[in-house]
């Protein structure tokens, strides 16, 4: 799917920035006094990784919920989101949701062919760090979660890096990667 010429004209880096500050904005309109300066200052430092960025076709909601084997073929379901974007995306928005670190380890690894780009972690984090806003913005919103629910996985999120210390999370693990013999 990331294969596809797209022939698309998407500035990430702008996408990025207005989608950035608009949830920033909107914690400090409703009044959540969360913040996180290490998020912000992350952001700040590294968002000129996002210029000049390929486009391609994303799916928008990777997981492995939305793969299904049928006849030994792979087939990816639920593509109501799928859209014009960058192609890492896929791997970082929900991969930083941190619920599937074994399956995103091997996707990660398999989609690089086990050699990941350094800059592959600085998108990560960025993504990662704009999930982390819009998932503050979700509990706020939702009757079954709370800010504290937001902000416990803010913390969580920016433990796995050491707040940043380490690029690359504690989750992701190649060690316990076991290879079929052929």
């Amino acid at each position: 799917m990331h294969n596809i010429d797209t022939n698309a004209k998407t500035d990430i880096y702008d996408k990025f920035i207005k989608s950035f500050n608009k949830k920033i904005n909107k914690l400090k309109n409703l009044g959540i006094d969360y913040t996180s300066s290490v998020l912000e200052s992350f952001v700040l430092d590294n968002i000129k990784y996002l210029k000049e960025l390929d486009i391609s076709i994303i799916h928008g909601d990777f997981h492995p919920g939305n793969i299904i084997v049928n006849d030994d073929r792979i087939c990816f379901i639920d593509l109501d989101v799928c859209k014009n974007d960058f192609a890492w995306i896929d791997l970082s928005t929900n991969a930083c949701n941190l619920d599937y670190p074994k399956f995103y380890t091997i996707l990660i690894n398999e989609y690089f062919n086990n050699s990941i780009p350094d800059n592959f972690w600085i998108i990560y984090n960025l993504y990662g760090s704009l999930y982390c806003l819009d998932y503050i913005l979700y509990c706020n919103r939702m009757g079954n979660k709370t800010l504290e629910d937001g902000v416990t996985v803010v913390n969580k999120f920016l433990d796995y890096s050491d707040e940043f210390s380490s690029l690359k999370p504690r989750w992701f693990d190649n060690s316990k990667i076991l290879r079929k013999e052929k």
